[in-house]
């Protein structure tokens, strides 16, 4: 598939950013070293920290497809999606026509090398991923730049932002599982059949939540979800 370029962007991410030369080994994640002789700066360190509690994966990686940092969201992709690995410290695709996918990714990392800005998709169909490839701080390491690789949120079927929510605005726990059936897409009577429960209770149920969230329509409330942040579970 063709590759979607876009002009070198002009805005920089901040240089917390920048990895130390001892980068932690991957996989797996494991907690960040804080002690002196790390030789992690505490910018560096709270920048990690940040990036491991957001369920955007995020990436870096040198020539080669070479990982120098991933966020728990980036290893949990790759750990659990059948298209992306982590082997020896680099990126592999896992896929039909993984060869070429591998060549379509690698060309994109060095595109962003040399400052441009791509987005790959990644196999096919409903197994499909897509992959945003970008410059980072025009920042070598080693003599090597580095680019930036960041996945799409990682859905799932029990998101903590949306608990999260329902306990802000004071959920029940029965109008909570109803809210996580409305973000799953189910309608009403699914949901009812799917918890055993009168079809007029979760209509109830539903005018509950939308008084408690402030929402005056089922499309409102199914906005205010999409624009939840995007929360990396601890486990």
């Amino acid at each position: 598939m063709e590759q979607l370029q876009v002009p070198p962007a002009s805005t920089r991410l901040p240089p917390p950013f920048r990895r130390p030369a001892a980068a932690r080994p991957l996989p797996p994640a494991r907690p960040v070293d804080r002690s002196p002789e790390s030789g992690h700066s505490d910018a560096s360190i709270i920048v990690q920290s940040i990036l491991d509690c957001i369920q955007l994966g995020a990436m870096a990686v040198g020539a080669g497809l070479r990982v120098s940092f991933a966020n728990r969201a980036a290893l949990r992709e790759c750990s659990r999606h059948a298209l992306l690995r982590i082997e020896d410290t680099q990126v592999a695709v896992l896929a039909l026509d993984a060869e070429a996918d591998q060549a379509r990714l690698a060309k994109a990392v060095d595109s962003a090398h040399g400052g441009h800005w791509s987005l790959v998709r990644l196999g096919a169909g409903s197994r499909a991923l897509s992959v945003a490839v970008f410059p980072l701080l025009q920042h070598e390491r080693d003599g090597r730049p580095l680019a930036l690789l960041l996945f799409g949120l990682n859905q799932v079927k029990d998101p903590l932002a949306i608990q999260l929510y329902a306990s802000a605005c004071g959920l029940t726990p029965a109008e909570t599982r109803v809210l996580l059936g409305l973000a799953e897409g189910l309608l009403p009577k699914q949901i009812a059949s799917k918890h055993a429960v009168l079809l007029s209770t979760v209509r109830t149920q539903i005018s509950s939540i939308r008084d408690k969230t402030g929402t005056r329509r089922l499309a409102d409330l199914m906005q205010a979800l999409v624009c939840l942040p995007p929360i990396m579970p601890r486990t």
